[in-house]
């Protein structure tokens, strides 16, 4: 979520606890059963969408964010969605792999403007990046 500290700051923890409920429910009704959702801490979820392709991936997310539009709309909030999709054509080795790679696209997001969505298709593993200096 975008701005989620500005509503909690604004409209108080219980409005912002009650928009987590939303969310995440939101997120449930729209994905199949199959799928997995999780809240990753603070203001971030992740959905695992197993044996998903690229443009199906898609499709869900699309679905996915129209629903957390809804769920924002009907508040007074000036939250916003930033969302990171990772497909993969072959499973990284941990699970932990795919939510850096997924956390790295949402940040890039958010990074650049916020609000929409970064889709990343890896084929393996990603190597290594360099470490830079701050």
């Amino acid at each position: 979520m975008d701005n989620f500290k500005w509503l909690n700051d604004r409209h108080g923890h219980a409005a912002g606890d009650a928009l987590l409920r939303d969310a995440a429910r939101a997120i449930k009704e729209t994905v199949r059963e199959v799928d997995m959702v999780a809240r990753l801490g603070g203001d971030e979820f992740a959905v695992l969408l197993p044996e998903t392709g690229e443009a199906a991936a898609r499709a869900v997310v699309s679905r996915v964010r129209e629903s957390l539009n809804e769920v924002a709309a009907r508040g007074t909030s000036r939250v916003t969605f930033s969302i990171g999709v990772v497909t993969w054509t072959t499973p990284p080795r941990t699970a932990d792999m795919m939510i850096r790679q997924a956390d790295a696209a949402m940040y890039e997001v958010k990074r650049t403007g916020k609000n929409r969505v970064a889709h990343l298709t890896i084929s393996g593993e990603p190597q290594p990046q360099p470490v830079r200096a701050a």
